[in-house]
């Protein structure tokens, strides 16, 4: 095989293959995560974040207070291309409601957030079941969320802008976690 021929984009049965053997090689790994979203209000965001899922094959997808919901809206399930029908996702009133629920009292929380005790992202030893919290567009993560989460990190913004959007800062820090053992 040829360079050029290497550099070629899978497409069809070939990327079906390739995604096959990577969901099997992926089942023996231990790692897991699972969302927990705190009043997420962009229907966008949320749709965002089940193809994250999806993608990571999250444990549980927790929409809390007034998160989005895929019941509600034609926009969330358009832009999570129907993935709230296969990765688990549940209603909570609260995020410690959430995290002592049977599916996540397992798990480590970590608060996506900037906060005076955060800690870089990409320097936490992140444990096996990781349950990643994530906040409101604008307003962030409020108060008892924070307090419920057991650790704190943040994603380094190294231009001018604040903040990521929160799927994409959720992205980032969800395969951190899957792939820091």
């Amino acid at each position: 095989m040829s360079e050029a021929d290497s550099a070629k984009p899978l497409r069809g049965t070939k990327l079906k293959r390739f995604n096959r053997e990577i969901r099997r090689a992926w089942r023996e790994q231990p790692r897991r995560v699972a969302l927990v979203l705190e009043h997420v209000s962009f229907a966008v965001n949320v749709g965002a974040f089940f193809r994250i899922a999806d993608a990571c094959q999250a444990e549980l997808v927790a929409l809390v207070g007034s998160t989005a919901s895929p019941e509600d809206s034609p926009t969330l399930r358009k832009v999570g291309r129907g993935r709230h029908r296969t990765v688990p996702w549940a209603r909570f009133e609260s995020v410690e409601a959430a995290l002592a629920s049977p599916a996540l009292r397992d798990y480590t929380s970590y608060a996506v957030e900037i906060t005076e005790s955060s800690e870089p992202y990409h320097r936490v030893a992140y444990a096996e079941r990781s349950a990643l919290v994530l906040g409101n567009e604008e307003h962030g993560l409020t108060r008892p969320a924070l307090a419920a989460c057991d650790r704190s990190v943040y994603v380094p913004m190294l231009g001018r802008g604040a903040s990521l959007n929160v799927h994409v800062a959720g992205a980032i820090v969800a395969y951190r976690a899957l792939l820091a053992g």
